[in-house]
């Protein structure tokens, strides 16, 4: 089954456990502090990140510190740069 939902980032959202998630995002720290908040949410199964510019290293590390940290049973996180 596939289910496609485009969403805002910024926007509210109710979670979908058993749904992939697949962002298309800009690195920006807004949006950091979204994909961080969505992880420790469990909002989803799992998460595929494509960053559509650059991403710093450091950023990098935050969010997979982040991903670590939301201990939510994460079972798939994909990041593509």
């Amino acid at each position: 089954n596939f289910l496609s939902a485009p969403f805002a980032a910024y926007s509210d959202r109710e979670p979908i456990p058993d749904s992939a998630a697949i962002y298309f995002i800009t690195p920006s720290e807004e949006n950091l502090k979204r994909i961080t908040r969505d992880l420790k949410d469990a909002m989803y199964e799992s998460f595929e990140f494509n960053f559509i510019s650059p991403i710093k290293r450091e950023k990098l590390e935050d969010l997979a510190q982040a991903a670590l940290a939301a201990d939510s049973g994460l079972s798939n996180l994909i990041i593509i740069f």
